[in-house]
């Protein structure tokens, strides 16, 4: 009788400390995603920068930094409303997805209308190729005639001379808005 309750309080643990794995792996999950999109969110883009930066380091490898901004997504929001434009931001996210090479393209939405591709262990011609074949897919938008979606995009990469990962970060965020300057719907390498 001992023995049987050992047991089943054995069995019972086990499956406690199953469930807070589960739990845990699932708040995990959560405190690094977009809850709209289901990508990858803001925070984690941070961490995953920082550690692609300390990984070109010491390995001496490439990854390219891609930040994308919706052209006139604010316009989009006032003539359509929020819930249109919380499709495109789903749309694009599932293109950019689609599109990603497995291991390669990380996918990121910072914030708004803004997303991030960090690509490692691969070159700039790479990424502007991934970004293209996401482009095509845009023209194509399911919703509605009279919405396109044009993308403002600047890509550079990690730098070994780089003093921490913001270094990469304001280069690419300075490629997006000459992008935007430069009459939007291109990409700035």
């Amino acid at each position: 009788m001992i023995f049987a309750r050992r047991i089943d309080a054995e069995m019972t643990r086990l499956k406690l400390e199953d469930e807070n794995k589960r739990i845990t792996e699932k708040l995990f999950q959560y405190s690094i995603t977009d809850s709209l999109t289901e990508l990858y969110n803001r925070r984690y883009f941070d961490k995953f920068s920082k550690e692609t930066l300390n990984q070109i380091k010491r390995l001496d490898c490439n990854a390219t930094l891609s930040f994308i901004d919706i052209d006139d997504f604010k316009q989009l929001n006032d003539k359509y409303g929020h819930e249109k434009g919380d499709k495109v931001l789903q749309y694009l996210s599932t293109i950019l997805v689609k599109n990603a090479r497995k291991g390669i393209e990380h996918v990121f939405r910072i914030g708004g209308e803004e997303f991030a591709i960090i690509s490692r262990n691969s070159p700039v011609e790479d990424s502007i190729a991934y970004l293209s074949r996401v482009n095509k897919e845009l023209k194509d938008f399911p919703f509605s005639e009279d919405i396109s979606i044009t993308l403002s995009i600047g890509i550079d990469s990690y730098k070994t001379e780089d003093k921490n990962s913001d270094d990469a970060y304001k280069r690419a965020d300075d490629k997006m808005y000459k992008a935007k300057n430069c009459g939007k719907n291109c990409i700035i390498k």
